[in-house]
């Protein structure tokens, strides 16, 4: 029945009767909606009728079914043209020169667009937009270095439906041609060596390239840091934006001209309610307990700052009230949230995504409860790490530093590893930072702000003997965030190095 179904539908195209071809295989499609085979002969019945310029949908179908198909991307891109969507026509031609290179009515395609659009190169990147800790690091350490000033080259960075951060999304906007496109970004994350290097551009720690290039970890922390370290940011809020999230904030209780700290403490509250599906609980390293906060928030109020505490979801608030401090957890505006990053004096958190944000302003950056134990990214910073413990007994970071790895037999180093569950199961459990340790590190960094703003900072003996033993030839310890002088003494039998 199926044979003569198809033979039917063969004929029907060979004598042009694409209406009767056309109803013969919609009836098969009925039973078998996704055969690749069959949605093919449909589009060629759309074709016969020339029909097929307004079925965008279909074709989007069509390209994820067969997408290895030149012929299919070149329709799409002749349908986004027709539609006046020049981007998507665009990278519909990327993809099915990625088919097929030799492909000479794509490249004239190709040529002609970006000709009328006085370029003559096209490169694609695909900006990682549901966590920010991407979303605000790997297109803004491309900016950082000027690459987004470079003239002949018509450079789209594709994002998908899910943005962590929307007014972040407009910033970048400014500075780079961002591209609204989820039918491209998921195409590209189904079979993320599609497209070919001629038109694919990776980012600087550019998650989604990981299938692509297969670069270690610690090298694309050590890209990272190494960009951080040489480029001051390029990025700034306009004025309408910053007097918009002030006077939101107003309408709040806080004025944005006092002294602000940024404080965030990370839980595992915004991943379970972002992906309630999906397990998260190895991550549980990174997060940390707010009740330890609470004498360095004391110490920041009593010196005259409003502690203003962020994140899009929590699971624990504090049992008491603290004058000076609030509690803005899931009650603000991606706009309100960018703005207190820009005007606070500096970002006390973790080093989880929001750090980001703070590290693209180039704001002094104080992060606490680290796991693992590496020199960060952000340029004017501070740290203190969670301690690393195995069978009762403290690891010593020069263990750690000098590559020791989870057991004799996997190669993962521990400084590379952020599954709390790999851990716990070859014996290891990072320890939170004391209340002690958090108070201290911010005395500290209060002490040090001044210069930090001024682009240097003062150096203890502790500190730079550090620096002179940690070795710079991996990612892991190139970054500016480098440990703080009070926790390098309280710790000190452990940094030996």
């Amino acid at each position: 029945m199926l044979c003569e179904m198809l033979k039917d539908i063969d004929t029907a195209l060979t004598c042009e009767n694409f209406e009767l071809a056309l109803d013969h295989v919609e009836n098969l499609l009925e039973f078998d909606p996704n055969n690749s085979e069959l949605l093919k002969l449909k589009f060629n019945a759309l074709v016969g009728l020339d029909k097929i310029y307004c079925e965008l949908g279909f074709l989007r179908k069509l390209c994820w079914y067969r997408s290895s198909d030149e012929e299919v991307f070149w329709f799409l891109s002749i349908a986004f043209e027709k539609n006046k969507e020049t981007n998507n026509a665009l990278i519909s031609l990327a993809f099915g020169l990625s088919c097929n290179r030799d492909n000479s009515d794509l490249r004239a395609q190709l040529n002609l667009i970006l000709d009328e659009l006085g370029y003559s190169k096209l490169r694609v990147s695909f900006v990682t937009s549901c966590r920010i800790g991407h979303l605000a690091s790997e297109p803004e350490a491309w900016i950082r270095q000027g690459h987004n000033l470079v003239g002949d080259t018509y450079h789209l960075f594709l994002v998908g439906d899910d943005v962590a951060n929307t007014a972040v999304l407009d910033v970048l906007s400014r500075y780079l041609k961002i591209h609204h496109t989820p039918f491209f970004i998921n195409l590209h994350k189904s079979r993320p060596r599609l497209i070919s290097e001629e038109f694919y551009q990776r980012l600087p720690y550019d998650v989604g390239s990981m299938p692509r290039d297969q670069l270690s970890i610690d090298k694309r922390i050590k890209e990272l840091t190494t960009i951080y370290n040489q480029y001051k940011t390029n990025i700034s809020l306009t004025n309408a934006e910053l007097e918009k999230g002030q006077r939101e904030w107003a309408d709040k209780g806080i004025d944005l001209s006092n002294k602000i700290v940024c404080l965030h403490v990370r839980d595992s509250a915004y991943l379970e309610q972002q992906q309630p599906n999906i397990d998260f609980s190895y991550h549980s390293m990174r997060d940390a307990s707010l009740e330890n906060y609470v004498p360095a928030i004391k110490f920041l109020a009593n010196n005259g700052y409003t502690i203003v505490r962020l994140g899009h979801a929590t699971n624990q608030r504090l049992s008491i009230d603290i004058p000076g401090f609030i509690d803005a957890c899931n009650d603000t505006s991606d706009l309100m949230e960018l703005v207190l990053y820009d005007k606070c004096e500096f970002f006390l958190g973790t080093n989880s995504g929001p750090l980001a944000i703070s590290a693209m302003l180039d704001k002094p950056t104080l992060l606490v409860n680290c796991a693992p134990a590496v020199l960060f990214y952000a340029k004017f910073g501070r740290c203190i790490y969670k301690t690393l413990w195995k069978n009762k007994k403290m690891v010593d970071f020069d263990k750690i530093c000098k590559g020791l790895t989870i057991d004799k037999v996997t190669n993962i180093k521990v400084r590379d590893c952020y599954d709390s569950h790999l851990l716990s199961k070859n014996g290891f459990e990072y320890i939170e930072n004391t209340s002690s340790d958090i108070l201290d590190a911010v005395i500290e960094f209060h002490k040090d702000l001044v210069t930090f703003k001024n682009g240097e900072a003062i150096l203890g003996p502790m500190q730079r003997r550090f620096l002179a033993k940690v070795p710079k030839n991996t990612g892991a310890y190139n970054g500016s965030t480098i440990p703080t002088e009070s926790f390098l003494e309280r710790y000190a039998s452990s940094f030996v190095l």
